[in-house]
């Protein structure tokens, strides 16, 4: 080893970028720096202060996504845990500012991440994105903020509920919120009424109370995010809880509405729509009838994990609320179809080769589709073992030579005219996540 006179590390960002560049606070993940130099070779620099995912400064000048962070932070419960609130301050850049923070829902994007996929794929403003299988609608959410317009369809009607309030409250005006800011009973009082008044998106009902569609949906959501909470608080009704949580949804919208007016945001259009990523032809209910061929400018969703996570199993009693029967949602959901664990891989595998047929169908060509996956490559393992030791192993070609979903999704892209660009997985970051890595799958229509 030879002697060392001075030491020097290099500062990695300051070698890549010109001077005035700065990341966000927290950026130390190496896709982060992988993304952020991507965005800096995509977009230019007004783009870039504009629609950046990773960027603190761009030329000395505060970026956009840092004064949303910043100016309309997520507030959290004072009473939660630690180990939660660190989270939210840890990751306000990440996930905690807009409406992405309210409800918390397994499986979901980071936002971040997704704002730098669409700037990556070169999604334009006014474009049309897709996310056939859009549970919590983050991708609404974010699309909206950038001014994209977009399409989110999901076979579950509470995630539909979701994704439309938590998108749809981006455009609130302050007066609209501000009327009910001081009228936490009043708002829970409707709801607790409205067991027996079951709401749904298939049903038009009278909107005496609030008089707005968007912010009953708003409320609604609040309402069913308090019922969730109050089961993780044994000691805690949803009476004692509904003000707390009601309070950090006015705020986040009305945060988020003082600095979407002060950057002059102009958001994208949302349209959300109860229905099939196996048959986009035609939608069970929203404004929505029908995707048409080719008329799709990117899609990038996350498809379903259903057969290890049950979603259906942590929402039954939003959706008992909202006039569902859980256990008919669970016989055409994707995943959870089957007896047998091989049986629920064999139909998963096989629906999902019916969604990439549709993805095809309505993407334009030459245009990307970005698929986000997380799976469990040793339960994959025994599942295909045990076909094999039982003859069974019919349906599962797919996940053969390579035991992982993202392999079986590059190999059921191709057959339908999907070309893998590029791959790359990162560490998962989050409170109780059981998959460890992420991949990210960039695939272009041919």
């Amino acid at each position: 080893m030879r002697a060392i006179e001075e030491i020097h590390i290099p500062d990695v960002v300051r070698e890549v970028l010109p001077a005035g560049y700065s990341l966000l606070p927290g950026i130390n993940q190496i896709y982060e720096l992988e993304l952020a130099l991507a965005e800096f070779r995509s977009l230019d620099k007004e783009d870039l202060l504009k629609r950046g995912a990773y960027y603190k400064t761009v030329d000395r000048e505060e970026t956009y996504h840092y004064q949303l962070c910043v100016g309309a932070p997520l507030r959290i419960d004072k009473s939660s845990s630690i180990r939660l609130r660190t989270f939210f301050q840890a990751y306000q850049f990440k996930t905690g500012y807009a409406t992405h923070g309210l409800f918390p829902y397994r499986g979901k994007f980071h936002p971040q991440l997704i704002k730098a996929i669409l700037n990556v794929i070169g999604v334009q403003a006014r474009e049309t994105i897709l996310d056939p299988m859009t549970g919590s609608g983050t991708l609404n959410t974010e699309a909206s903020i950038l001014g994209i317009n977009s399409i989110g369809i999901d076979t579950s009607p509470f995630c539909c509920l979701m994704s439309e309030a938590k998108a749809e409250a981006l455009a609130l005006e302050a007066d609209a919120v501000r009327e009910y800011e001081s009228k936490p009973n009043k708002v829970l009082t409707h709801f607790h009424k409205s067991r027996d008044k079951l709401s749904s998106l298939d049903k038009d009902r009278k909107r005496e109370v609030f008089g707005n569609p968007v912010i009953e949906k708003l409320f609604e959501l609040c309402y069913l995010d308090t019922m969730g909470y109050a089961r993780r608080r044994a000691n805690k009704s949803i009476e004692e809880l509904f003000p707390i949580v009601f309070d950090k949804y006015v705020h986040a919208v009305l945060n988020f509405i003082e600095i979407r007016n002060r950057l002059g945001l102009e958001l994208g259009k949302v349209t959300i729509a109860l229905g099939d990523a196996r048959n986009m032809r035609e939608m069970k209910s929203g404004q929505l009838p029908r995707i048409e061929d080719g008329s799709i400018d990117a899609i990038v969703t996350s498809p379903p994990y259903s057969f290890a996570i049950n979603y259906l199993d942590g929402d039954e009693p939003q959706l008992e609320f909202m006039g569902y029967d859980v256990d008919t949602l669970k016989a055409s959901m994707v995943g959870l179809r089957g007896r047998t664990m091989v049986e629920k891989v064999r139909n998963y595998l096989k629906d999902m080769d019916t969604i990439f047929a549709e993805m095809s169908r309505v993407l334009r060509q030459r245009k990307y589709a970005v698929i986000v996956i997380g799976s469990n490559v040793i339960q994959l393992e025994r599942t295909l073992q045990s076909a094999l030791e039982k003859n069974d192993s019919h349906g599962l070609d797919d996940l053969q030579g390579g035991i992982s979903l993202e392999d079986a999704y590059v190999r059921i892209a191709s057959r339908h005219g999907f070309n893998l660009v590029q791959r790359f997985s990162h560490p998962i970051e989050g409170v109780r996540n059981a998959l460890r890595t992420e991949e990210i799958l960039f695939l272009r229509r041919t």
